[in-house]
């Protein structure tokens, strides 16, 4: 009887083998590698079940003996080289003549579980190779959006489900805007992530991990934004400005959604004006805040005034004022020059040449009893018998007024004070000049007191123009 006879179905190939063995009373003494094996493979590759037996059975008596394969399920997958289930990814590979190698091409996870590699000697020999099918994680597409926003004080769950094999395990990390994007890991491992109490520093994003040690581990990124109403701030509150020179106003804001920001004056509404107004927009971080600038070109007096800077979203609306006020400009100062003035003075009696300095100032004395505006000091009179009388009127100098005392003919005493300096000495009684009379001694004492006064007087004027 043939062994061809005995083939009913796939599935009953094992018996066949069988059958074959026990009538022809063969053993299995080193006939094929039966020790058990196991195989690792990912998913999308190529699986490679090695199987080895003795030539001399295979191909000197390819009649008596012949190799299958068995699959998990029980079911004959080839006969000697021949594939006998309809699946093209399946087939027995011969690099040589001991080799009778399954190779399962793009495996799945159905495709995981004991295969066998028999040929019918008595008792059958079988090796058994285990093939496990490794499947990376995958995350499943979930309804809720990766973008996710609530109002402060709020609740956040985020969901991330994934699938593999062996089962993944999920980690969740957030990711710092402030150190660009640097993992922290964050709550528990496991498909969800609980914010309670939520608060605007919770605002960004975060990423769930899916691994099982399979690679690549699959992740996922989270977009938490939190809600609130505008913050308005203004460096200060007061600012001073000249008029007819530019100035700017400042104003911070904060808010999520952002803020629609304006200026106001005089509850208008400022708009970019080329003559008068220009308006700026600066972003200051990535967290939301805005800086909206005010630029008034040639203040004027009519621009100083309280300035409202206005912030609105669809969660409130909030003001910040600042106060424009003018600055008064600081006068001028002037300065004054005093000159000084040189004059030759002669006298008729000594024919002396005598240099007077004098300031250039006002003085008031009486000449011939009347009252006069002669300028420093002043000759009055020469003597017909050489008597010299010295009129000293007021001099208004820089470092003080100087008041001259009375002479000339009548011969009274005169006192002369200098200015910036100890009064003078004394005048002489002069005798009588009118009729011509008077005495050496007069004369000499006359004489001397106009050389001191001279001389003080320079000294005087020397000293106040120094």
């Amino acid at each position: 009887m043939g062994i061809s006879e005995f083939i009913v179905s796939y599935g009953s190939l094992v018996m066949v083998v069988m059958s074959v063995v026990l009538t022809q009373g063969y053993t299995t003494d080193r006939v094929i590698d039966t020790t058990p094996m196991t195989i690792r493979v990912v998913t999308g590759t190529v699986a490679l079940l090695p199987c080895r037996v003795d030539p001399k059975y295979t191909e000197k008596q390819s009649d008596d003996y012949k190799v299958v394969w068995v699959s998990p399920t029980k079911t004959a997958i080839s006969l000697q080289d021949r594939r006998i289930i309809n699946d093209q990814r399946i087939s027995v590979e011969r690099p040589f003549l001991k080799d009778w190698n399954l190779h399962i091409r793009n495996v799945s996870l159905t495709d995981a579980g004991v295969y066998k590699c028999q040929i019918n000697t008595d008792p059958v020999g079988t090796k058994n190779i285990t093939l496990i099918v490794q499947d990376p994680p995958h995350i499943i597409d979930y309804s809720m959006p990766l973008d996710v926003q609530s109002e402060e004080m709020g609740k956040v769950e985020l969901f991330c489900n994934a699938s593999g094999f062996p089962e993944p395990n999920i980690t969740w990390f957030r990711l710092h805007k402030e150190t660009h994007g640097v993992k922290e890991k964050v709550g528990n491992i496991g498909n969800s992530l609980v914010i309670r109490n939520i608060s605007r520093m919770c605002a960004d994003s975060y990423m769930c991990v899916a691994n099982n040690g399979v690679p690549p581990a699959m992740s996922r990124t989270f977009q938490v934004t939190v809600l609130y109403p505008p913050e308005v701030f203004l460096p200060n509150t007061r600012l001073g400005q000249e008029v007819g020179k530019d100035t700017v106003l400042e104003c911070e804001v904060t808010a999520s959604p952002l803020a629609i920001v304006v200026w106001k004056f005089r509850n208008r509404t400022l708009m970019n004006n080329n003559f008068k107004h220009e308006l700026n927009l600066y972003n200051r971080d990535p967290e939301g805040a805005i800086i909206l600038s005010l630029r008034i070109l040639k203040v004027k007096s009519r621009d100083f005034g309280k300035y409202e800077c206005e912030a609105k979203n669809n969660l409130g609306i909030k003001q910040g004022f600042m106060e424009l006020y003018e600055i008064k400009k600081k006068p001028k100062t002037t300065t004054t020059t005093t000159t000084t003035e040189r004059y030759t003075w002669r006298s008729e009696a000594q024919n002396k040449k005598v240099d007077i300095y004098r300031g250039r100032g006002n003085g008031r004395g009486n000449t011939n009893n009347g009252k006069g505006r002669n300028q420093g000091l002043i000759w009055d009179r020469q003597g017909n018998n050489g008597e010299s009388s010295y009129n000293s009127g007021e001099d208004a100098s820089s470092s003080g007024n100087g008041h001259g005392g009375h002479g000339g003919r009548s011969g009274t005493r005169g006192q002369t004070k200098y200015s910036g300096m100890q009064s003078g000495s004394a005048g002489g009684q002069g005798s009588n000049l009118r009729d011509g009379s008077g005495s050496a001694t007069t004369l000499m004492t006359s004489v001397l007191l106009l050389l001191i006064s001279v001389v003080f007087n320079h000294a005087a004027t020397y000293a106040i123009f120094r």
